[in-house]
């Protein structure tokens, strides 16, 4: 792969992370302050709503949305600014159309979809409320989402990732004005209809500014631009259903079958879970827009680059996050709540681990996704997402009417491992790419380290025990556990993983082009 294109992804997948990191900072700071402030009950409701509401515009089941940030790339690329006009137009006209028909529809059906959960009596008027609030909270970033789409097909990283960290700092002045002052469930609407129109607004401007032939004309778009995004959206929009069928479904069922204190739980869990999924995500957003290029040019040696490269980088994160977070999870969570003493300590721990599993097997699959996007074959994400959607929807039923809580712990990661299995067969086998070769140049190297500095850090964490017998009940304690076990897993890991031939001298070139940018971002500054 061309050492300048590598520069732009590394370089984009750096803002992506800085932007990821100070959010998550931002997130992992509210989330204890908020069910403080409302409790574990009320906690669950606003995740359940949140779920209810994203489940709902799965009525958009075109899934043109799926398509514009490849076609925004693919004809930039191109200087087709005609065309890439129709695609913005496209995305606005229809994405405001639709959540105002969801809108009407939903504010009409409101009484008999919150009735289908086991809300508390004595709240439910609330619920009602605060869900027609998430709703237009949807609205406004739904129908304007499409020119966050131009920044990303641009790959303008740096621009969408200073917008989120000013709405994350927006987010949390509004959530702890809010709550202080006692609006409960209330006030966090509040705070997100005014960061959804401070974000909405940044963007369609920075939007103008990066790309200044962008005219504004809803209804400009062709029957061609459609047909070809309704095509391509509607395999991906199969897709994107089966993620949020497997972050989500297990909320609805439990909400469903058992009560929304599980949900709270269950979503402490998967929020860790889904904050480590995420870090090496961060790698993901710079690959379809640069993939969707090399397409565009038919450079086939260097796509094919991208995608062994990118797939060995996401392992180099993704296993070691992965390893350390299911050995440390209940630490994990005495740390971030300040003890284990709270409701669902035990339940938060064990959906951390397991979801963690399936995580992995998901994580593994991405790069080659992305990849399929960028060269227009969707279809196969799409027959491993169908199969996804079926596994995750009956063993969840069925495990959590056998099991509980944990069944849906179970169906959740079962169904991730088995639908990303399916499609790194399919994919690979497309390609012509050996799977024995990527399993076992790319995948078992950075797995056998892990393995290695686990066993090491996990004596270490027994020698400590013995040395200074304290139980970590708290915060300061919880954290003096991780860091011993931190260190040593990180350091043993970083050891093999040099004094190994899997870091090759290209890896090292794209390691110095990191650091220059580094180094040039700080005398900027200076």
């Amino acid at each position: 792969m061309a050492l300048g294109k590598s520069r732009t992804v590394v370089r984009n997948t750096l803002f992506n992370n800085i932007g990821y990191v100070w959010q998550l900072l931002v997130s992992l700071l509210l989330t204890p302050f908020i069910i403080h402030r409302i409790g574990m009950e009320q906690f669950g409701i606003w995740v359940l709503l949140e779920v209810i509401v994203t489940y709902l515009s799965l009525l958009d089941f075109t899934g043109i949305g799926g398509a514009f940030v490849k076609y925004i790339a693919e004809f930039h690329a191109k200087q087709d600014f005609k065309n890439c006009n129709s695609v913005i137009n496209l995305g606005w006209a229809y994405y405001t159309f639709f959540w105002l028909i969801m809108a009407l529809l939903v504010i009409l059906l409101r009484k008999p979809i919150l009735n289908l959960f086991k809300f508390p009596a004595d709240l439910f008027n609330t619920v009602s409320v605060v869900f027609i609030g998430i709703l237009l909270i949807s609205f406004i970033r739904g129908s304007l989402a499409v020119f966050r789409s131009v920044l990303l097909g641009l790959q303008r990283m740096d621009i969408t990732n200073l917008i989120a960290i000013l709405a994350s700092v927006v987010n949390a002045a509004g959530v702890i004005l809010f709550l202080s002052l006692g609006f409960g469930l209330k006030g966090l609407v509040m705070s997100g209809i005014i960061v959804a129109v401070f974000t909405t607004v940044l963007q369609t401007l920075f939007a103008y500014r990066a790309f200044p032939q962008m005219r504004f004309r809803p209804f400009s778009f062709n029957k061609e631009i459609f047909k070809k995004t309704f095509v391509y959206g509607i395999n991906i929009r199969i897709a994107s259903i089966s993620e949020l069928i497997n972050t989500h479904v297990d909320k609805i069922f439990l909400g469903y079958f058992l009560n929304t204190a599980l949900v709270g739980s269950y979503e402490l869990g998967a929020k860790i879970a889904r904050i480590a999924r995420s870090f090496p995500e961060q790698l993901l957003p710079a690959i379809l827009p640069a993939a969707s290029e090399l397409d565009a040019l038919d450079d086939r040696e260097n796509l094919q680059k991208l995608y062994t490269r990118g797939s060995k980088y996401l392992c180099l994160i993704t296993f070691p996050l992965a390893f350390f977070i299911i050995a440390n999870a209940p630490l994990l969570m005495t740390f971030w709540m300040g003890n284990r003493n709270f409701q669902g300590f035990h339940e938060s721990a064990l959906a951390l681990q397991l979801l963690s599993v399936g995580y992995v097997f998901v994580l593994l699959a991405s790069m080659g996704r992305l990849i399929a996007r960028g060269m227009g074959l969707p279809q196969y994400e799409m027959r491993s997402s169908v199969i996804i959607v079926i596994l995750n929807i009956s063993l969840s039923i069925i495990l959590i009417l056998n099991f509980g809580f944990i069944g849906a712990l179970l169906g959740t990661s079962l169904s991730g491992i088995i639908g990303s299995a399916y499609f790194f067969y399919s994919f690979n086998r497309r390609l012509k790419e050996s799977i024995s070769w990527i399993l076992k140049k790319i995948f078992a190297g950075p797995f056998f380290f892990c393995g290695l500095a686990l066993i090491l850090s996990l004596l270490a964490g027994y020698l400590f025990e013995q040395i200074h017998p304290i139980s970590p009940d708290s915060r300061i304690q919880a954290f003096i556990y991780l860091l011993v076990n931190g260190l040593v897993f990180l350091g043993v890991y970083i050891v093999l993983l040099f004094k190994s031939s899997y870091i090759d001298k290209y890896d090292k070139e794209i390691f110095s082009g990191f650091l220059e940018m580094l180094k040039l971002g700080f005398k900027r500054k200076k």
